[in-house]
């Protein structure tokens, strides 16, 4: 929703294993000052925390943001002014609806101000309703209020830019990569980047999710051919029950062209009405749809039923309308001829129209098969998520996500350690809990911190050489029994690890593995001061089983915990996980009230752990269920499709299989014949599906995990459904021609 949105860019750098990360603030201020290509620039970082003004105090996203980051979106405040540049005072702008709600929609804004990150700024504007960037941000303040930082491996800024009139994506990208290769070589070890990375906006924020918006859509698509394919068949049934009617309109002069056109416009407007229905129940889905997917799909809150929409879809039901009433024509044609010719008998053109028919009945059942492997795959894909172990125990535990103030130095240091040692002394003291412990990054949440971490020998003021890179938490005691964790080797922290005592930290277990070969991870020690500026040495006391911190598909690089006790720089936002004995829910509410009593002043988020570990699945899930509804949804019409065509063919057969009784046949080899007909039809339907499957799943292997597109299992599991739904569909019509009576037939 950003004018000339397709110009753009997001920027990130990428290491020499080719991730990519956020930019370090020295890289960036390079790369402005040298890529010519790029008209701006604009830093942002942060997250939900907690955000005060006017005396009340919520959690909401909020960002730190450069000044030029106005400039690259191409967008104004409706109310106040923009940032500013060089020369001016930071200032802060905040969201329509927390104006709203916070500010009391008022239009002066002088003497307003707003804190947050431990600064506190005047607010200078209000942004546009519909303007997010990042999505649920509420608080945008102004970068330059802290200081710069001078390392160029601490990540901690997401950029984007606007490309220059006349520069394409091209062009820009390899710019980039050649500044990225000359800080290379300028900096040496002193940078972990190989090159910068320009990514379409668009893509990125659509990214995680592009190829099941893809696969969906492609997933839309059969379900619309399976539909059109069932409506024709219908036409084509109502073409030949018709013949003597359009046969007596052609032997009165209407012409082949008019009956055409009387076949298009009943089709039309068959279409039209349907496509009305579509669209009421659409808006309506629309509604709930933007519910459910509103933490999946990016600005899911915003779709609706744009002109452009109703737009194509008009066009398409015309087309298809148009189509099939044209098929249907072409039926309705033959069927006159054949009539004509054989004086009103219609055998000839019964014959026609259902081999058609049967086409049409072999088509739509492949597409089914290609829908129901399709969601067999997502199906298979979800089950081995929910089967790969987490590395800690999401059942039985409640999260408490809080943000302490940041009150910065020393003193501000020493009150979000008693604030929080207070809070979890409490906690754990309540009745019917059996441990807490606490991080600033749940496993699989997406909050926390990573990069690189070094030597203990590492010279910060010079150039020091990565000794590896890891997720970096700050964690309390208590935190791996609380989390379900295992600790292998060594201890956990404990009350004496103290700020005057040496620092510890535990290790993950890939992390000691692959950073100390062969030898023994207790005693190591290492630096990651460049995650909180803290440089003091990290003793390893203990090495914990592997965890998934970021994603539950992938492994991550290893993980560094540090006492939070010791370094409280990273410990304001917070999250505090409280285990019961039991069911959580029996101690929800005495967690409620002693976060009343001793945190009332700080808004907090109740969740559970299992809550967590589920969202990290939910686009998955959430791809699961849409594709189930179209497979069944599919197989229904599949189905009612065969149903409808083994009926037709009884029919019009009810003279022959009287005669085969008449003449000795059995009920029952009548009943096989006809269940053979139906199987037989949808054999050649599997078949050909299978084939389309084995083509066109592999475009969705992206979505899946621990399953091939080719899974035997699916395949004959789908193949046995199929079957099975086929039997179904044709026993209605196998026992109705097997109850024919002949002398009622032929008498």
């Amino acid at each position: 929703p950003y004018a000339e949105a397709e110009r753009l860019v997001q920027v990130e750098e990428v290491d020499a294993e080719g991730r990519k990360m956020p930019l370090a603030e020295p890289n960036l201020d390079d790369l402005r000052a040298r890529h010519r290509g790029l008209v701006a620039l604009a830093e942002y970082s942060g997250g939900v925390t907690t955000v005060s003004s006017a005396n009340r105090a919520v959690r909401a996203g909020a960002y730190l943001v450069g000044p030029e980051f106005l400039q690259v979106l191409q967008v104004q405040p409706v109310i106040g002014s923009d940032l500013g540049t060089a020369g001016t005072e930071p200032g802060a702008l905040v969201s329509h609806q927390y104006w709203k709600e916070t500010l009391g929609a008022s239009a002066n804004l002088s003497g307003r101000s707003v804190s947050a990150f431990g600064l506190n700024l005047p607010i200078v504007g209000v942004m546009p309703e519909s303007f997010q960037f990042p999505e649920g941000a509420q608080l945008w303040m102004d970068a330059r209020a802290i200081p710069p930082s001078e390392s160029r491996s601490a990540h901690n800024w997401s950029v984007i830019a606007r490309l220059r009139d006349g520069v394409d994506m091209a062009q820009a990208q390899e710019d980039a990569r050649a500044i990225g290769a000359a800080l290379r070589r300028e900096h040496g070890s002193d940078v972990d980047l190989a090159a910068f990375a320009l990514t379409d906006l668009r893509t990125a924020m659509v990214g995680s999710v592009s190829a099941a918006l893809w696969v969906l859509l492609a997933g839309v698509g059969f379900l619309l051919l399976i539909a059109a394919t069932n409506v024709t068949n219908l036409f084509l049934a109502q073409a030949l029950a018709r013949r003597q009617e359009l046969a007596v309109r052609d032997a009165l002069g209407a012409g082949s062209a008019r009956i055409a056109a009387q076949f298009v416009v009943e089709s039309v407007l068959l279409g039209m009405a349907g496509m009305l229905l579509g669209l009421l129940a659409a808006h309506l889905a629309l509604i709930v749809f933007a519910q459910i997917a509103v933490d999946i799909l990016p600005r899911a809150q915003d779709l609706r039923l744009s002109g452009r929409v109703i737009g194509v879809t008009t066009l398409g039901t015309l087309l298809i309308s148009t189509v099939i009433g044209l098929i249907a024509a072409r039926s309705g044609h033959q069927v006159i001829a054949v009539a004509l010719k054989e004086g009103g008998r219609s055998s000839s053109a019964g014959l026609a129209t259902t081999r058609v028919r049967q086409g049409l009945v072999v088509a739509q059942g492949a597409l089914t098969v290609v829908l129901l492997i399709a969601g067999g795959l997502l199906a298979r894909s979800v089950m081995g998520l929910l089967q790969q172990d987490p590395g800690f125990e999401p059942d039985g535990a409640l999260t408490v996500n809080l943000t302490l103030e940041d009150q910065g130095g020393v003193e501000g240091d020493a009150r979000v350690v008693a604030q929080l040692d207070t809070l979890i002394s409490k906690l754990a003291a309540i009745p019917g809990v059996k441990a807490v412990g606490g991080s600033n990054g749940l496993p699989l949440s997406g909050d926390g911190s990573n990069g690189s971490f070094f030597d203990e020998h590492a010279d910060f003021g010079g150039r020091p050489e990565p000794l590896g890179y890891a997720e970096f938490r700050v964690a309390s005691a208590g935190y791996l029994e609380a989390m379900g964790m295992s600790l292998l080797r060594g201890r956990d922290f404990a009350r004496t690890d103290q700020p005057g005592t040496p620092h510890v930290a535990l290790v993950s277990r890939s992390l000691a593995q692959s950073t100390w070969p062969g030898r023994d991870p207790i005693g190591q020690r290492l630096q990651f001061g460049n995650m909180d500026g803290e440089l003091e040495v990290l003793n390893v006391i203990g090495v914990v089983a592997d965890v998934h911190e970021r994603s539950i598909e992938r492994a991550d690089h290893g993980t560094v915990y540090v006492n939070y006790v010791q370094r409280p720089a990273r410990a304001r936002d917070f999250s505090i996980v409280v285990r019961a004995q039991g069911d959580p829910g029996s101690v929800s509410a005495a967690v409620r009230q002693v976060l009343a009593s001793t945190a009332a002043e700080l808004p907090v988020r109740f969740s559970s752990l299992a809550e967590v570990y589920r969202d990290s699945i939910s686009r998955q899930r959430f791809s699961l269920n849409l594709f189930s509804v179209f497979a069944v949804v599919a197989l229904l019409l599949a189905a009612t499709g065969l149903y409808g065509l083994m009926a037709f063919m009884v029919s019009q057969r009810s003279a022959e299989i009287a005669v085969r009784l008449a003449l000795g046949s059995s009920p029952g080899r009548v009943l096989g014949l006809v269940l053979r007909q139906g199987i037989a039809l949808q054999m050649t339907a599997l078949a050909v599906g299978l084939i389309l499957a084995l083509a066109l799943t592999r475009w969705m292997s992206s979505l899946l995990f621990g399953v091939q597109t080719y899974d035997p299992l699916t395949f004959v599991s789908v193949s046995a459904l199929l079957i099975a739904v086929t039997i179904g569909a044709c026993w209605l019509p196998a026992r109705r021609a097997a109850s024919v009576t002949p002398r009622r037939v032929l008498g």
